[in-house]
């Protein structure tokens, strides 16, 4: 018994040990080029208030003023598979790069809703937090974007946008 514990520790060791190398030496890159490694602790959630969320009816309404600047938080190629008509890609994964392409389309005063798909969806929070540390105060999230608005029924684009 005592030996079969013992395989069974070496075993769980030995994985770890891989584990950590495999995360080390991460073959698969960022559009930055650096490896995406996981992390070993996961960062606590961010808090958010009620004011930082948008509802449908509201996102819907300022879409039909032209009151604010839609940006979708997604990958390009869930992007151009359909959004939110008038809306620009930011992918949160790769903002540091394609920032500068809305940049000049942003004010401090302007107001911004970000949105992604799925109700578990984090990277709309994500994009409203690195806008918010460059001074975007006016950053709303609408959750579960996507589905909510293409379920009711408002307008829609396909294909790839460039500012």
């Amino acid at each position: 018994m005592r030996r079969l514990l013992l395989h069974a520790l070496l075993i769980i060791v030995a994985c770890l040990l891989l584990g950590a190398v495999v995360n080390a030496v991460r073959f698969d890159k960022d559009r930055a080029g650096k490896p995406r490694r996981l992390s070993w602790v996961t960062p606590p959630a961010a808090k958010f208030s009620a004011t930082d969320i948008v509802a449908l009816e509201e996102a819907e309404r300022l879409w039909n003023e032209g009151g604010a600047f839609f940006l979708d938080a997604r990958a390009p190629a869930d992007f151009a598979a359909g959004h939110i008509a008038q809306a620009h890609s930011l992918p949160v994964e790769d903002f540091t790069s394609r920032y500068g392409e809305v940049a000049g389309l942003l004010t401090p005063a302007s107001v911004i809703i970000v949105y992604c798909d799925g109700e578990q969806c984090d990277l709309s929070h994500q994009l409203m937090g690195r806008l918010r540390e460059l001074g975007h105060q006016h950053v709303r999230v609408l959750l579960n974007g996507w589905t909510v608005w293409k379920t009711a029924g408002l307008p829609t684009e396909t294909g790839a946008k460039t500012p």
